[in-house]
This record gives C-alpha cells, structure tokens and sequence, in this order.
C-alpha cells in the first residue's frame, strides 16, 4: 500500500471507530429508556461546568473523580444510566460501579445519545407533560370547535 493512501485512511478509519464507540442501536436507546422510567437513575459524571450547559431534566451530576466516594447515595438494586461528553468517562464509570457491586448499571455513551432516549410514558404517580397550546390559527379554531365554542 501506498504510504499516501495509508495517511488518507488513517482519519476516516478514526472517524468510524468513534462513531461505532458511541453508537447504541434503537433496542438499546429503549431499555435504557425503560429502566429510566421504572425508577433508574441517570448520573451524568460530566464535571459541573459542563453540567451547567445543558443536561437531561432528569439528570444528576456526579463527576466521574467523584463517583467512587459517592457510590454508597446510589442503590445497587436499581438501574443506573451513565453518560458524559464523549462516552469515555461514562466507560471507566461503568466499570468502577461494576466493581463495587452494582448489576444493573448501563453505560448510555455521550450526550449526544441522552437526546436520543425515546420517550417512554412516566410511572403511576409521575405528572405528564402538559399538552402543547395551539399555535397558529387553524388549531385555534379546531380547539373552540371541540369545547363547543
């Protein structure tokens, strides 16, 4: 093989490991998912400051240097979900959890796969989401006809 050829290979072949790293198929987004609403846990290990960005509504912070002492607020019993940035830190997370006993621990990669979580319905007791307001026109319309008037 060429040695240009090689040095042209070398960033698509690194752009498809990445990409197979953080990928998690539609039957995995949903037993995640799942396992959320049956009362899971969704840690992110992310450090504050990325936290603060942007998260899950859901989410509770646990920086990944903070995990191991942390371990024992988090049943071992219950699902636990672990995200972060790129898929790394909740890759070593899901070890040290694993390590100290938990069993049903699952590791959602990064961010980007937590917007991915299909939406599962709330267990008994959970409030729904309210139904969105009528936005144009038409769908006024439509409302009053329904409620009579």
């Amino acid at each position: 093989m060429e040695p240009w050829m090689l040095i042209l290979l070398l960033p698509v072949a690194w752009m498809g490991y990445s990409f197979y790293k953080g990928y998690r198929s539609p039957a995995q987004l949903k037993s995640m998912a799942e396992a959320l609403a049956d009362g899971g846990t969704l840690i992110d290990v992310r450090t504050p400051a990325e936290f603060s960005q942007g998260h899950p509504a859901k989410a509770r912070n646990i920086p990944l240097g903070e995990l191991r002492a942390k371990a024992f607020e988090l049943d071992p019993d219950q699902p636990v979900v672990l995200y972060c940035r790129s898929g790394a830190r909740s890759g070593q997370a899901l070890a040290m959890l694993r390590s100290a006993g938990f069993t049903r621990v699952m590791d959602l990669g990064p961010y980007g796969n937590a917007e991915k979580l299909p939406k599962i319905h709330p267990a008994k007791g959970e409030a729904e989401d309210k139904p969105k307001a009528p936005t144009t026109r038409n769908q006024r319309k439509r409302q009053r006809r329904r409620a009579g008037g």
